[in-house]
């Protein structure tokens, strides 16, 4: 029987986080397959994964992470969910809803031009209707998706037979128009699968590929979308090599970008090397180096309470559907989590809850039954629980 409480102890005896250091780690529920070209998103404590692809065909399937509980959730899809796809585009907008749009299906085949939305509160898929289409001129794969004061921008792509492109394609929320910005400034060279980050009202874009290999080092320029001007950004320190398939982050507590993963102009593997550029000084710092066992490309990451995580992936040879973390800085625990821990040192056998003050007992013991509800529904294994009590 105690076989069955195993899940139940990361609650109760949490190990100390290792630092400076990837480690895999133990999640729950309804897991997605392996997979990489998948993207991943965070709103409200969660991670949202969509698409990807496998071995032979890409997926259409959702899922929804819980960080504080490690359980996975299949989201049910709709005849107006997204088809299969990946390398698409996909961000939250200021609706606190899920956008997806572009990707490619098949040998490089692009997905239709559909904009979809996931409503997080509803849980269900919605095809927007949009207007002005006729400025989508070519159905490009490989872009980046971000969302600005009510706008959705999407920078870059590429296309079977229909090259690359630096163009920047604004879908204005409220009228559901889409338009071309008309940027000037030095503007980054056509790419696809590249990498942004949004810092306020500007946009960083990270490397990307075009019909030659990556560039010998990590190129950035900015954008501003306010005034639609594009600079370039030089940077000092330990710059990583260019690259694609890699992921960038950016942590507005250390006000840095974290650069992880992809490979290189030599077609070589990144050996999951971890870059931190500095966004104060442009400086960049190699956080680690490691071994072969970490080699990611076409990954998805987030950063979520002081830590990075990275979703899946592939390493040349085959795909991965685990979840790796890397602690970036040092979260205090709550101060619910150290009243629970200290009941627990003051007797071995049950910890002694009426030992705290009334509103500390309440949120203890909130805190207990809301995680065992949740690992019991991941696990699956409530019913095996109930009955090895009843044959005691």
């Amino acid at each position: 029987m105690l076989a069955f409480f195993k899940p139940l102890a990361r609650f109760f005896s949490p190990s100390k986080p290792s630092y400076d250091n990837w480690e895999f780690i133990k999640h729950y529920g309804q897991a997605p397959a392996s997979r990489s070209g998948h993207e991943v998103v965070v709103e409200g404590g969660k991670a949202y994964l969509f698409g990807g692809c496998g071995l032979n065909s890409p997926f259409g399937d959702f899922f929804s992470y819980d960080f504080k509980t490690g359980v996975w959730k299949s989201i049910r899809t709709s005849e107006n969910s997204p088809s299969p796809r990946s390398s698409f585009g996909m961000c939250v907008g200021n609706d606190n809803s899920i956008y997806v749009w572009g990707g490619t299906f098949d040998n490089l085949k692009s997905c239709d031009q559909h904009l979809y939305q996931f409503d997080i509160h509803s849980g269900l898929w919605t095809k927007i209707q949009t207007f002005n289409n006729e400025v989508l001129t070519i159905a490009y794969f490989g872009r980046s998706a971000n969302c600005y004061n009510g706008k959705l921008y999407f920078f870059g792509g590429g296309a079977l037979g229909g090259g690359f492109t630096n163009e920047v394609v604004v879908l204005d929320l409220k009228t559901k128009r889409w338009a071309k910005a008309q940027t000037t400034g030095s503007s980054p060279s056509p790419r696809c699968k590249h990498r942004t980050c949004l810092v306020g009202g500007q946009l960083f874009v990270f490397g990307g590929v075009d019909r030659l290999p990556p560039k010998a080092r990590m190129d950035i320029f900015v954008l501003c979308l306010d005034t639609l001007v594009w600079r370039s950004v030089k940077t000092v320190g330990q710059i990583p090599e260019g690259r694609t398939g890699h992921t960038c982050e950016y942590d507005p507590s250390s006000n840095a970008v974290y650069l992880w993963g992809g490979y290189t102009q030599t077609m070589l593997f990144c050996p999951f090397d971890l870059f931190k550029l500095d966004l104060k000084t442009f400086e960049w710092t190699m956080k680690k180096a490691f071994d072969s066992k970490f080699f990611r490309c076409f990954h998805s990451s987030s950063i979520y309470s002081g830590t990075l995580y990275s979703f899946g992936g592939s390493n040349g040879t085959e795909c991965f559907g685990d979840i790796l973390q890397f602690h970036i800085y040092h979260t205090p625990p709550r101060l619910v989590q150290l009243a629970a821990e200290s009941c627990k040192k003051k007797s071995r056998k049950t910890p002694r809850y009426d030992l705290l003050p009334p509103e500390l007992q309440h949120k203890t013991q909130q805190r207990r039954r809301c995680n065992l509800k949740n690992i019991f529904r991941g696990c699956n294994i409530s019913s095996k629980i109930r009955e090895s009590r009843s044959n005691v």
